[in-house]
């Protein structure tokens, strides 16, 4: 028995002008009776057009949301509750104009929960300012981990799990 799941991850990164180049990850994993008996990971560069990329709408938003909500544990589900605020645009100043801004989800002390539609996950960052993002991170997580992440922090009082920062020019 085997099974396959194939992941395109982008790395926007500014290599020609509407042009980011993507990795495409491939993975496969053999199952046999006993265990997992191996695994197989692939790396693969492809260019992609940013010019054929448009931001997220809202109702594709709430879509996600909901389908997260689903997936929630009860804690998380009161956390998120305790947190959610409609829906709203703000603004980042290294990649936020490109979409007209990041759609923030949910706000708790100097943090907000936002949603970055180039890289297609879910993102905390400080904000100090209404309606701007202070910080840029391009994590690919579903919203029930980021709660995940944040129930942790309260609970431990460290920053769980890693961020993936933004884009480096290759040199």
């Amino acid at each position: 028995m085997g099974y396959s799941n194939d992941r395109f991850a982008s790395a926007d990164l500014p290599i020609a002008k509407g042009v980011a180049p993507c990795l495409l990850l491939a993975s496969s994993v053999e199952v046999a009776e006993g265990g997992v008996t191996g695994i197989a990971v692939s790396l693969q560069y492809s260019p992609r057009e940013m010019n054929s990329w448009s931001p997220i709408c809202e109702s594709d938003l709430g879509d996600l949301i909901h389908k997260a909500w689903e997936k929630m544990s009860i804690p998380q589900r009161r956390l998120w509750d305790a947190i959610k605020i409609d829906p709203v645009k703000w603004q980042e100043s290294s990649y936020g104009a490109i979409g007209g801004g990041f759609w923030v989800v949910a706000i708790y002390g100097s943090t907000v929960i936002w949603f970055n539609d180039i890289e297609d996950g879910f993102n905390r960052s400080a904000w100090s300012t209404p309606g701007i993002i202070d910080e840029y991170w391009c994590n690919q997580d579903e919203l029930q981990w980021t709660i995940q992440q944040v129930l942790e922090l309260w609970r431990d009082g460290a920053m769980p799990g890693g961020r993936c920062g933004p884009p480096e020019p290759i040199h």
